[in-house]
């Protein structure tokens, strides 16, 4: 109650002493003090209960010529929009318009703007201010002015991307940002050596937020923006893989006099793994955000070519097998450290990883380049079988990769290695009725990689035909799964010894019987058909 009480007795002398410009700067000051203070709920209601930010946004038009009111006004509404519910009041206040005429008229003024901006990064917050920002349209274009301007002071571009961040997620404004010009001041800022990762992981915040749009999409693909968020990537991907984690062999002390050396020691050793972790977190961040906007990115074609050029296959493929190869090291150390907190799992950004290939894998580049990359195969088998925790969707994104590979000749050799159909063939043999689908994608593999004489031996030599024969068998009610194994058997079935084994484990009955069950279906009797004439080749 006690700043409840002063609040309002703040508020009252203002409204008294409206015409002493001195005397308000110095009641704004006072405010400001109070909204700082331990229990701000107070100050909060109060200006909520009494028209607070009205009041000091009338009182900012009369003075707006004066720099030095404005600091302190923008101020008192910058602490305003800390409390959600007065948050909300910022927008249909006045106080973006009076926020454009500011930016203009006082650039040069940097608490000023730090203010305003960070009075923005507030509002963003709310789908109401996102959208009373439109009705200013030339504030969009202050605002990218002002981060310009400052983009080497830390705190007016962290306010100032903390704005783009909020106000990106309200899609005509993400359409306006990028109107404006924003994707090519976010490019800048990326490709400056001195950013902090914080504002890097908030850039690939907005952009992701920017991607949702397909137009936007593709736009920012052709900014040239690409290269420095790969650039960024990769040399964050090697930071977090080759961080030194012995850091307590850091010999740094303070020898002041009455001091400790063991407590110094121990409390330079706690900073340390403080600042490593914040390190590690920024690094997550940074990886999570960056591979999930490249999948963004590829969801739309026109991009795809660029992320392949800008080596974002190679990028994604020695991260999976860097942070496997860790995980598989750290097991037994390290337990009761947070470097390996499920908070910072490599899992979540594996799995944006394999996001961005699938939507990659369309293109015929993808194959010839995923080929050439060093290990790349080794790197997604282990995750057909989850063995990194990996989930299911992972699971089934790399089986919907592999099939658009299996289109491409050129893939054939690599798909058709021993490592890579074990597991695909024991995926299927273990499908059950809620993974239907799954299994018809990782049929479809074995279907195109059938047709030549060499891939059919190595199938075989795998096991393809208990799977082929199992699925038949246990889903014949389902249409997709029969077409699909009576392809491959009719496949198979041209080598000798293969037409045999089929028989042997009774493909010839299952394929009759499946005959029988979908007799209406023309597509599929034809496709059975063909393999019983294969099967029967022996007795004619």
């Amino acid at each position: 109650m006690e700043t409840y009480s002063k609040t309002l007795e703040l508020l009252s002398s203002m409204r008294k002493n409206s015409t002493s410009q001195e005397l308000l700067i110095n009641n704004l000051a006072t405010l400001n003090n109070l909204a700082a203070s331990k229990s701000p709920e107070g100050f909060h209601r109060c200006v909520r209960e009494n028209s607070g930010v009205e009041f000091v946004v009338s009182l900012s038009r009369r003075y707006s010529k004066s720099w030095k009111f404005l600091e302190k006004a923008f101020a008192a509404l910058r602490n305003v929009g800390s409390d959600e519910q007065n948050c909300e009041l910022l927008g249909d206040s006045g106080s973006f318009a009076l926020a454009y005429k500011a930016l203009n008229e006082h650039l040069s003024r940097q608490l000023l703007i730090t203010n305003i901006l960070a009075m923005f990064a507030n509002a963003s917050q709310q789908e109401t201010n996102r959208k009373a920002l439109l009705r200013e349209p030339k504030l969009i274009r202050s605002i990218l002015n002002s981060i310009r301007q400052y983009n080497q002071e830390k705190e007016i571009l962290a306010n100032g991307l903390r704005t783009l961040l909020g106000f990106s997620l309200h899609l005509p404004c993400a359409i306006k940002l990028v109107e404006e010009g924003g994707v090519l001041v976010l490019k800048e800022i990326l490709q400056d050596y001195n950013t902090t990762q914080e504002s890097q992981s908030t850039i690939f915040g907005v952009l992701n937020n920017l991607c949702v749009d397909d137009v936007n999409c593709v736009i920012i693909g052709r900014s040239g923006i690409i290269r420095p968020i790969c650039s960024i990537i990769y040399n964050t991907s090697n930071n977090t893989n080759n961080q030194n984690n012995d850091y307590h062999n850091f010999n740094v002390y303070d020898f002041k006099k009455n001091k400790n050396k063991n407590e110094e020691k121990k409390q330079n050793e706690d900073e340390q793994e403080q600042d490593l972790q914040k390190n590690e977190n920024f690094n997550h961040q940074i990886l999570l955000y960056g591979f999930s906007l490249l999948a963004n990115l590829a969801s739309n074609s026109h991009n795809n070519k660029l992320l392949i050029e800008n080596n974002s296959i190679s990028i994604g493929i020695n991260y999976i097998n860097e942070s496997t190869m860790n995980q598989n090291n750290s097991k037994n150390k390290n337990k009761n450290k947070n470097k390996n907190n499920n908070e910072n799992s490599p899992i979540e950004i594996i799995e944006k990883i394999l996001i961005l290939f699938q939507n990659l894998s369309h293109e015929a580049s993808f194959a010839t380049t995923l080929i050439n990359v060093n290990k790349s195969f080794q790197a997604l088998v282990p995750l057909l079988t989850q063995k990194y925790g990996s989930s299911e969707i992972a699971t089934f994104r790399i089986i919907n990769i592999f099939m658009n590979l299996s289109h491409q000749k050129i893939a054939h050799r690599a798909l058709t290695d021993q490592k890579v159909l074990l597991p695909l063939v024991s995926l299927i043999e273990r499908t059950t009725q809620k993974k239907i689908k799954m299994s018809v994608r990782a049929l479809t593999v074995l279907y195109h990689l059938s047709q030549t004489i060499e891939n059919r031996k190595k199938i075989v030599l795998a096991g393809a035909i208990n799977s082929v024969i199992y699925s038949l068998q246990q889903f014949v009610d389902n249409e997709e799964v029969v077409d699909i194994t009576a392809a491959i058997i009719t496949n198979l079935s041209i080598e000798i010894d293969s037409r045999k084994e089929i028989k042997y484990k009774r493909g010839l009955n299952l394929l009759q019987n499946a005959l029988q069950k979908h007799k209406f279906n023309k597509k599929i009797t034809e496709q059975i058909e063909r393999g019983l004439k294969n099967l029967q080749t022996d007795f004619n």
